[in-house]
């Protein structure tokens, strides 16, 4: 599957993800449960989707900045709606392409590499993308 009929896959059947996700909402949740670090002041989480990870790393980090990054513009709108929070960012973006360059305490995601062409390099950008290795 290529990459724009991906991002055409989400973008078309972006309101009804979450009503169908629930083995992402579970690896969300028990992803978030397992970071044994200090508190980031500042999160990138890349394929941000509908916002189903954001809501729990909100909860297991409630002071960070959360930006999310996400292909399909229609998740991205749908995340935004749904967490209106003033430390939560979410923006469309492609993860092998980021177009950011600032730094984060902690880069994550919870479901986004299986849909990558290259994952190998996009872990080297995220590496890149944290504030301190």
């Amino acid at each position: 599957m290529n990459k724009q009929q991906i991002t055409r896959n989400f973008s078309r059947y972006a309101d009804l993800y979450d009503d169908y996700a629930q083995v992402q909402r579970r690896s969300a949740q028990d992803l978030a449960k397992e970071f044994d670090i200090a508190p980031p002041h500042s999160i990138l989480e890349i394929g941000s989707g509908t916002g189903l990870y954001t809501h729990y790393l909100r909860k297991r980090f409630p002071d960070a900045k959360i930006f999310g990054a996400d292909i399909s513009e229609p998740m991205v709108a749908l995340a935004q709606r749904k967490y209106p929070d003033d430390n939560i960012f979410f923006f469309v973006a492609d993860a092998e392409k980021l177009p950011i360059a600032n730094r984060f305490d902690l880069v994550t995601s919870a479901a986004c590499f299986q849909w990558l062409e290259n994952p190998e390099q996009t872990l080297t950008t995220c590496f890149d993308r944290l504030e301190t290795h």
